[in-house]
């Protein structure tokens, strides 16, 4: 299962990959607590992976409240969600490299390395 808002750009990935048919698709808001509570315990998922999120850096200058709202809300919506659906599930919350320090080190990130994304517009 699939939950997500529509998607920005056409064609979108999810369709030219046509995971639509491999998938159930709900389109909604992680920010809309009671649907994904809803959809949550209709799941009996056992495994979340939670990429949702307002992920464009420039944007979060432009919209910050949606970004808050969508990335810290929206990942507390879906915790609870899983909590109050009171089965075991494993979660795994994607986030993104904008949020550690850019070494130029020439290779990919780690969770060891320094937080510290830039707050700067270029």
């Amino acid at each position: 299962m699939g939950y997500a808002l529509d998607p920005d750009t056409e064609p979108a990935l999810f369709d030219v990959l046509r995971l639509g048919l491999e998938c159930e698709d709900v389109r909604a808001d992680v920010r809309d607590l009671d649907r994904l509570l809803e959809t949550v315990r209709a799941s009996k998922a056992d495994y979340v992976f939670h990429l949702a999120a307002q992920p464009l850096v420039r944007k979060s200058y432009v919209e910050p409240l949606v970004t808050l709202s969508t990335n810290v809300m929206g990942t507390a919506h879906l915790l609870e969600g899983v909590r109050r659906a009171a089965r075991p599930c494993a979660v795994v919350v994607v986030t993104s490299d904008k949020c550690y320090e850019n070494t130029q080190a020439g290779r990919p990130m780690t969770e060891d390395d320094p937080m510290e994304g830039t707050t700067s517009i270029r």
